[in-house]
C-alpha cells in the first residue's frame, strides 16, 4: 500500500516490488482533496515510469473510478465495485456487474475536454441526470440518485477539487446555482410522478434544459 507505513521510495527500489497499491486514505478522498488527487497523480506517473502496474482501492463511486481511469489507473477495488463476498456469490455478481447501468457508462463515456477534472465533474452530471430520468420512465430497478446535493459526487468535486482548481472564476457560483436547481427539481418530478400528478415528459424535457446550462457552464472553466 503505498503511501503509507513503511512503504518508501527505498523499500520500492531495492524490493522486487511488481505491482504498487494506492492507499486508499488518498483514493477516497480524490474528488474532495486537491492534495490527495496530486498524489494518487503523482504514484501513478511514478510507477508508470518504473514500468510496474497500479492498483486503487477505496474505490467507493464510479466517479472515483471515472478519475482514475483519466490519471492511467486501470486496476482498482472497493465497495463501490464490490464488497467482500462468499465465493460462491461471485457467478451471481459477475453477471450483474456486466449488465450495470453506472459501470458500462463509465466505459464508454467520452466527453472530449482536456482536463480530467473538468472531465469527471461532467460524468457525474450525466450520472445523476441519467438516474433521474430512468425513475421518471418507470424503469425497473434502477439506482436512486442522491436527492441531497450534498452527498452526490458532483458536489464533492464543486466544494473540493473544483473550488480549488475553478473557484475564482467569476461564473463559477452559477455552476452551483444550476446544480441546485436540478437536484430540487428532480426530487419533485419524481415526488409528483409516484404521486400521479405530472407526466414523466415534461420533467425530462425541464431536467435536460437545466443540465445543458451546467454543461456549458463547466465547460466554459477550461476556456477561461
Amino acid at each position: 500500500d503505498f503511501g503509507t507505513g513503511y512503504s518508501s521510495l527505498t523499500y520500492f527500489h531495492h524490493l522486487p516490488i511488481d505491482t504498487v497499491k494506492i492507499d486508499q486514505h488518498f483514493v477516497r478522498d480524490i474528488l474532495d482533496k486537491n492534495e490527495a488527487l496530486e498524489i494518487v497523480e503523482e504514484v501513478v506517473r511514478m510507477a508508470k515510469a518504473l514500468r510496474r502496474p497500479v492498483v486503487a482501492e477505496g474505490v467507493e463511486s464510479v466517479e472515483i473510478g471515472f478519475m482514475l481511469l483519466h490519471l492511467g489507473c486501470h486496476v482498482a477495488q472497493g465497495y463501490g465495485i464490490a464488497r467482500p463476498m462468499p465465493a460462491g456469490q461471485v457467478p451471481h455478481w459477475l453477471t450483474e456487474w456486466e449488465g450495470n447501468r453506472l459501470w458500462r457508462r463509465l466505459r464508454q463515456e467520452s466527453l472530449g475536454l482536456g482536463n480530467y477534472d473538468l472531465n469527471v465533474a461532467l460524468f457525474s452530471l450525466h450520472i445523476f441526470l441519467d438516474q433521474a430520468k430512468a425513475h421518471l420512465c418507470g424503469e425497473t430497478d434502477p439506482t436512486l440518485p442522491p436527492f441531497d446535493e450534498r452527498q452526490c459526487a458532483f458536489s464533492h468535486w464543486y466544494h473540493g477539487i473544483g473550488q480549488v482548481r475553478y473557484g475564482t472564476h467569476l461564473h463559477y457560483p452559477l455552476i452551483q446555482i444550476h446544480h441546485h436547481q436540478i437536484h430540487r427539481l428532480a426530487a419533485a418530478l419524481i415526488d409528483q410522478v409516484a404521486a400521479g400528478r405530472t407526466q414523466e415528459s415534461h420533467g425530462i424535457v425541464e431536467l435536460d434544459a437545466l443540465g445543458d446550462a451546467m454543461n456549458r457552464e463547466l465547460r466554459k472553466l477550461e476556456r477561461a
